[in-house]
């Protein structure tokens, strides 16, 4: 026994709504995460002080190398080092 032309439009709508649905409930879980991982960007984001902004990894760790680091006088090491390999340049 089989479907009817009716029947089988009749399932193929169904289906297609089904469809649909999990769509839209998919899309809403991926706008969630990326709101919520956008947050927590912005959290990590707003805990670095303004003045790292700027400062590049690379000079951290060759600071690093040189002598143990204070997060208080961090960037003042950074301009320090920058100076004097402006005037080793010269």
């Amino acid at each position: 026994m089989g479907y009817t032309k009716k029947e089988k439009e009749l399932l193929i709508r169904h289906l297609q709504a089904q469809m649909q649905k999990v769509d839209r409930e998919m899309e809403d879980k991926i706008h969630k995460q990326a709101n919520a991982t956008r947050q927590k960007l912005l959290r990590r984001l707003n805990g670095i002080s303004v003045t790292l902004w700027d400062v590049k990894i690379k000079d951290v760790l060759q600071l690093e190398r040189k002598k143990r680091l204070v997060a208080k006088t961090l960037l003042r090491d950074i301009q320090d080092m920058k100076r004097e390999s402006f005037r080793d340049m010269r």
